[in-house]
């Protein structure tokens, strides 16, 4: 048994989002308070998070950045006080026109339901490393 909530308020005119996200239990055991701050711009993204879980503070942040309309990067980083973990992971993502016999379908002109453009189709790269675990994630 627990209660949860979570609070999502824009900040400063729109430019960020404020969250605040609280666990509590009657045996502590499962207490969580963490509270984080998203930003972001035409191309990138960012966040900023503090907290206290399992009995020790968490302290986070990421960057997620567009290079060019088809690559983007970014990185994260997680210290986690309860055990001493410092938690990293760093992503290239890379989109691309879907292979396929739509090379002659004009698409500029077509609607979908709710008067949205259709996009191309498209296929993407994704390379994840996690430092810490060791770990390579490849997927396409």
């Amino acid at each position: 048994k627990s209660v949860g909530g979570q609070i999502h308020r824009s900040l400063l005119g729109g430019i960020a989002m404020g969250k605040i996200q609280c666990n509590v239990s009657p045996e502590g055991q499962g207490d969580e308070l963490l509270a984080e701050v998203d930003v972001g711009g035409m191309t990138w993204t960012g966040n900023l998070k503090y907290g206290s879980t399992g009995g020790g503070c968490i302290c986070g942040m990421n960057y997620y950045q567009g290079i060019t309309q088809g690559l983007a990067m970014g990185g994260e980083g997680m210290y986690i006080a309860a055990n001493g973990s410092l938690i990293s992971s760093y992503a290239l993502k890379y989109e691309m026109e879907a292979p396929g016999g739509e090379d002659d379908v004009d698409v500029s002109t077509e609607t979908a339901p709710g008067g949205m453009p259709v996009e191309k189709p498209s296929s993407w790269f994704l390379a994840q490393v996690r430092p810490a675990q060791g770990m390579l994630d490849l997927h396409y």
